[in-house]
């Protein structure tokens, strides 16, 4: 599959989902918008925000936990035994 993750120009919300993809051994593409041009991006994103994920090229998918939650399972660095899977989402969820 061939993945393009979009984002600003820096870490924020999208860092933790290019981590994964780091660490999970897969190639993406780091799409950095700057924040001059995002008004023209804003009204072609599903919920007027950033970061998208696409696949294949098919619509992107918002939300970034749910972005990390995904590359974690296709990299099988998130668990599948829930009691760990909901610790993983503990620390993950620390801000």
């Amino acid at each position: 599959a061939k993945y393009k993750l979009t984002y600003f120009n820096f870490e924020g919300a999208a860092e933790k989902v290019r981590i994964a993809f780091k660490i999970g051994g897969l190639d993406f593409e780091d799409e950095r918008i700057d924040h001059s041009a995002w008004s023209d991006h804003k009204p072609n994103t599903p919920y007027g925000q950033l970061p998208l994920l696409s696949i294949d090229g098919k619509a992107p998918v918002a939300q970034s936990g749910a972005m990390l939650r995904y590359v974690g399972r296709i990299t099988n660095l998130y668990p599948v035994d829930p009691q760990q899977a909901l610790q993983v989402d503990e620390i993950v969820g620390l801000e």
